[in-house]
């Protein structure tokens, strides 16, 4: 049944939806009004979010409560369209509110959301209603983990970032024909079964590898157009390090600074730097002048890479070993370059039965990047497709992505012609910054720190730039000092003193 619209005894629109009323039959407004007065918080929000709120009588009153917040109106039906304007974000329960959730507020930000029901749609709505909301405990518990992450890796990943930035010298720009589809290669156990189909076609597409995954490539004698790592911990360091075991000429490498990557490979191998245009790294990338190419940022590298593919190529890109599931086994196609320090650890107490049988068990930490994918926009959707085995199709299916049996891509291939221009060429101009000058800028910002805590400036008034550098090296603190709008304390001087 469609929404029914009627009118109130003093003349206003109201509605209902399977006979249940979702405004007040005689003043909608003044029932919006006592609403919002019941509302207390302990808090000042940044955003205010309303779950089905129909006809949004509750803005203006929501607006004067709390003017400095963002209103988010999350609805249970497109019906009411007309009203969208008045609201800062409109949100569909019909997408995965959770992903939209994160991408307008964030993870910073996710404990400053003051999150409402409009109590008549939870009756009209139920199904929505609990849909929704289990939305809003994902999000706020994904943001609590991201956020958890980067409390902890923030250090590492800004001293990878001056490290990248102290030796990278190679610097090439990507040359590819965008009229040629693009593969990428993920480390899923599907892999393993489709590679005789990409080298049987390697010279009718560009090879992105996502590091995970060059182990097995480079052992079956495929050698990639470009590797991508956004990932700045050991794992990922590991997993770069076999190119040093195959003797194969210097592949291209897609690098975010904040890349866990060894020194040597850094300096000897020709780099396409990956800029976010959100945190330090952009800093300084353009402090040291170097050239870089645009990406988006994401919790998984599979993500970027995607997004990346299709900003690079106007025709479709193919995704091979993108299981992203738990099964039986080894979860990633092997030889691995973990496999082998794993398995040094087995024995006969803990063999590697027990070690692979663990990895099995599904831990909901796949969960996220499922709902990345299956949250697309069409756009996306109408080039982005995982291949499979024709015999051997995906046990889990990512929202409206497209999925092709490895026969059918083959069909395709035969039809496209063979690769013509080099994916990535080396970049002319680039003169190395030296150490010396990163350091001076490092200290002018610890500078800058000591003389905020000197004044006693609170957070919230210091330049963006320098409340970058805050969230770097001590979000936790920041966040806690953003609160009671206090200055700069010892421990984030400190904090920015340990990665000097």
């Amino acid at each position: 049944m469609n929404v029914t619209y009627l009118q109130s005894k003093d003349n206003k629109k109201i509605c209902s939806y399977n006979n249940i009323l979702l405004h007040s039959a005689y003043n909608p407004q003044k029932e919006a009004e006592r609403f919002v007065q019941t509302i207390s918080a302990d808090f000042e929000p940044k955003y205010v979010a309303v779950t089905g709120p129909a006809l949004s009588y509750c803005i203006p009153f929501l607006r004067a409560k709390f003017p400095n917040a963002k209103l988010i109106g999350i609805h249970y039906t497109t019906e009411f369209l007309s009203d969208n304007a008045d609201w800062d974000k409109v949100i569909f329960s019909d997408k995965s509110v959770q992903m939209q959730l994160y991408s307008y507020i964030g993870e910073e930000d996710a404990s400053s959301v003051l999150f409402l029901s409009w109590k008549p749609s939870e009756s009209a709505f139920p199904a929505e209603y609990r849909e929704t909301w289990n939305e809003i405990k994902l999000f706020l518990t994904t943001s609590k983990n991201v956020l958890a992450t980067r409390m902890f890796f923030n250090k590492r990943w800004t001293k990878n970032s001056i490290k990248f930035c102290n030796y990278v010298s190679k610097i090439n720009s990507v040359s590819c024909d965008s009229n040629t589809p693009i593969v990428i290669t993920a480390s899923g156990s599907s892999l393993a079964g489709l590679l005789p189909t990409l080298k049987k076609f390697r010279n009718r597409f560009n090879l992105i590898a996502v590091s995970s995954s060059l182990y097995p490539l480079l052992y079956s004698n495929l050698i990639p157009d470009a590797v991508i790592s956004t990932d700045g911990g050991y794992w990922a360091k590991k997993h770069l390090d076999v190119l040093e075991q195959f003797n194969v000429p210097p592949v291209p490498l897609f690098l975010s600074p904040e890349s866990a990557i060894s020194i040597e490979l850094l300096k000897k191998s020709p780099v396409i730097p990956l800029c976010y245009g959100d945190g330090i790294e952009t800093i300084l990338l353009n402090f040291c002048k170097i050239p870089c190419v645009r990406a988006e940022r994401n919790g998984t590298v599979s993500g970027t890479a995607a997004e990346l593919a299709l900003a690079l190529t106007n025709t479709d890109v193919y995704a091979f070993g993108l299981d992203l599931v738990f099964s039986k086994g080894f979860q990633h196609t092997q030889p691995n370059s973990l496999e082998a320090q794993a398995a040094a650890k087995d024995n006969r107490l803990r063999p590697l039965s027990t070690r692979t049988g663990i990895q099995g068990f599904d831990t909901g930490s796949l969960s996220v990047y499922k709902e990345w994918f299956s949250s697309r926009e069409p756009a996306f959707e109408k080039r982005f497709i995982r291949v499979y085995e024709a015999n051997s199709p995906f046990s889990e299916h990512f929202g409206n992505i497209r999925e092709l049996p490895h026969t059918a891509f083959e069909t395709k291939m035969q039809k496209a012609a063979k690769v013509q221009k080099p994916f990535s060429v080396p970049k002319s101009g680039y003169i190395p910054q030296n150490n010396e000058k990163i350091s001076e800028l490092l200290c002018q910002i610890k500078t800058k720190l000591m003389d905020a805590k000197k004044q006693n400036i609170p957070v919230t008034n210091l330049d963006e730039e320098l409340v970058l550098w805050i969230k770097t090296v001590s979000l936790g603190e920041y966040l806690t000092l953003e609160k009671t709008k206090s200055p700069v304390n010892d421990k984030i001087i400190k904090d920015f003193e340990d990665i000097l």
